[in-house]
Protein backbone atom coordinates (compact mmCIF):
# COMPACT_ATOMS: atom_id res chain seq x y z
CA UNK A 1 0.00 0.00 0.00
CA UNK A 2 3.36 1.87 0.65
CA UNK A 3 1.14 4.91 2.19
CA UNK A 4 -0.60 5.76 -0.53
CA UNK A 5 -4.58 6.82 -0.11
CA UNK A 6 -6.93 4.03 -1.55
CA UNK A 7 -10.43 5.16 -3.15
CA UNK A 8 -12.89 3.01 -4.20
CA UNK A 9 -15.39 4.61 -6.22
CA UNK A 10 -18.82 2.72 -6.72
CA UNK A 11 -22.44 3.26 -8.12
CA UNK A 12 -25.47 1.57 -6.23
CA UNK A 13 -29.26 3.11 -6.28
CA UNK A 14 -31.65 3.11 -3.92
CA UNK A 15 -35.48 4.18 -3.55
CA UNK A 16 -35.27 7.22 -1.01
CA UNK A 17 -39.15 7.08 0.46
CA UNK A 18 -41.87 9.90 -0.37
CA UNK A 19 -41.23 12.71 2.04
CA UNK A 20 -44.18 12.59 4.55
CA UNK A 21 -46.44 15.16 4.93
CA UNK A 22 -48.68 14.96 8.23
CA UNK A 23 -52.19 15.67 7.19
CA UNK A 24 -53.95 15.53 11.02
CA UNK A 25 -54.26 16.92 13.20
CA UNK A 26 -52.67 19.57 12.28
CA UNK A 27 -49.98 20.98 14.78
CA UNK A 28 -51.02 24.25 16.03
CA UNK A 29 -47.35 25.74 15.98
CA UNK A 30 -48.29 27.63 19.04
CA UNK A 31 -47.43 26.88 22.80
CA UNK A 32 -50.13 28.80 24.47
CA UNK A 33 -52.90 26.91 21.79
CA UNK A 34 -51.41 23.84 21.18
CA UNK A 35 -53.82 21.13 19.17
CA UNK A 36 -55.26 18.66 21.64
CA UNK A 37 -55.02 14.89 20.91
CA UNK A 38 -56.03 11.47 22.89
CA UNK A 39 -57.11 7.93 23.10
CA UNK A 40 -58.19 6.59 19.57
CA UNK A 41 -56.94 10.14 17.66
CA UNK A 42 -56.24 8.73 14.12
CA UNK A 43 -53.02 9.99 12.47
CA UNK A 44 -53.42 10.66 8.67
CA UNK A 45 -50.34 11.57 6.56
CA UNK A 46 -49.57 10.91 2.65
CA UNK A 47 -49.68 7.25 1.21
CA UNK A 48 -46.20 6.24 -0.19
CA UNK A 49 -47.40 3.26 -2.41
CA UNK A 50 -43.72 2.50 -3.27
CA UNK A 51 -42.78 2.28 0.06
CA UNK A 52 -42.57 -1.36 1.64
CA UNK A 53 -40.48 -0.27 5.15
CA UNK A 54 -43.50 0.88 6.77
CA UNK A 55 -43.92 3.78 8.57
CA UNK A 56 -42.64 4.52 12.06
CA UNK A 57 -44.19 6.75 14.85
CA UNK A 58 -42.29 7.80 17.78
CA UNK A 59 -44.73 9.58 20.40
CA UNK A 60 -42.14 11.20 23.01
CA UNK A 61 -43.09 12.60 26.19
CA UNK A 62 -40.21 14.47 27.44
CA UNK A 63 -40.09 15.91 30.85
CA UNK A 64 -37.40 18.11 30.18
CA UNK A 65 -39.22 20.12 28.09
CA UNK A 66 -40.08 23.73 29.50
CA UNK A 67 -43.58 23.04 27.67
CA UNK A 68 -43.86 20.42 30.70
CA UNK A 69 -42.46 21.89 33.48
CA UNK A 70 -45.40 21.93 35.29
CA UNK A 71 -45.46 18.25 35.11
CA UNK A 72 -41.86 17.64 36.77
CA UNK A 73 -41.73 16.74 40.35
CA UNK A 74 -45.19 14.57 40.38
CA UNK A 75 -43.82 11.21 39.60
CA UNK A 76 -43.51 11.13 36.27
CA UNK A 77 -40.61 10.32 34.21
CA UNK A 78 -40.01 11.26 30.14
CA UNK A 79 -41.64 7.89 28.10
CA UNK A 80 -40.87 7.36 24.29
CA UNK A 81 -43.00 4.83 22.52
CA UNK A 82 -42.06 4.02 18.91
CA UNK A 83 -44.85 1.79 16.68
CA UNK A 84 -44.49 0.23 13.51
CA UNK A 85 -47.49 0.21 11.15
CA UNK A 86 -47.96 -0.40 7.29
CA UNK A 87 -47.79 3.15 5.10
CA UNK A 88 -51.55 2.94 4.21
CA UNK A 89 -52.00 7.09 5.25
CA UNK A 90 -53.65 6.28 8.86
CA UNK A 91 -52.44 5.27 12.52
CA UNK A 92 -55.35 5.07 15.42
CA UNK A 93 -53.63 6.05 19.07
CA UNK A 94 -54.43 3.28 21.25
CA UNK A 95 -54.39 3.75 25.13
CA UNK A 96 -50.97 1.26 25.30
CA UNK A 97 -49.46 3.87 22.68
CA UNK A 98 -50.39 6.83 25.51
CA UNK A 99 -49.51 4.66 28.72
CA UNK A 100 -47.80 6.26 31.41
CA UNK A 101 -48.20 10.00 29.64
CA UNK A 102 -49.76 12.10 31.51
CA UNK A 103 -53.25 14.27 30.74
CA UNK A 104 -51.98 17.95 30.12
CA UNK A 105 -48.43 16.38 28.71
CA UNK A 106 -46.95 18.12 25.87
CA UNK A 107 -45.70 15.45 23.48
CA UNK A 108 -43.86 15.34 20.31
CA UNK A 109 -45.05 13.06 17.43
CA UNK A 110 -42.47 12.02 14.79
CA UNK A 111 -43.49 10.18 11.68
CA UNK A 112 -41.04 8.89 9.65
CA UNK A 113 -40.69 6.64 6.53
CA UNK A 114 -36.81 4.93 5.96
CA UNK A 115 -34.63 2.44 3.35
CA UNK A 116 -31.47 1.58 3.58
CA UNK A 117 -29.46 -0.65 1.27
CA UNK A 118 -26.07 -2.50 2.39
CA UNK A 119 -23.05 -2.04 -0.57
CA UNK A 120 -19.84 -3.96 -0.83
CA UNK A 121 -17.11 -1.70 -3.00
CA UNK A 122 -14.85 -3.23 -5.46
CA UNK A 123 -12.28 -3.25 -3.07
CA UNK A 124 -14.21 -5.00 -0.41
CA UNK A 125 -15.42 -1.78 1.63
CA UNK A 126 -19.06 -1.99 3.35
CA UNK A 127 -21.30 1.00 3.49
CA UNK A 128 -24.64 1.41 4.43
CA UNK A 129 -26.70 4.09 2.45
CA UNK A 130 -29.54 5.11 3.80
CA UNK A 131 -32.46 7.43 3.45
CA UNK A 132 -35.18 8.94 5.42
CA UNK A 133 -37.81 11.24 5.89
CA UNK A 134 -39.40 13.23 8.95
CA UNK A 135 -42.89 14.70 9.96
CA UNK A 136 -43.12 16.00 13.25
CA UNK A 137 -45.49 18.10 15.23
CA UNK A 138 -46.50 19.34 18.97
CA UNK A 139 -49.76 18.17 20.37
CA UNK A 140 -51.22 18.31 24.02
CA UNK A 141 -52.27 14.75 25.68
CA UNK A 142 -56.25 15.07 26.87
CA UNK A 143 -57.33 12.24 28.00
Amino acid sequence: DNGNLRSDVFYSEMYNPAPVSLNSPTPSGKADAMTAIGINETFTWNVDAQNSNGVYIIVYFDLRNILNADLRGKGHKSVSKLIQTTDNGRYQLSSTDLNNIPDGAVLDVIVGRANYREVTTPGQDNYVLFGYTLATGQFKLSR
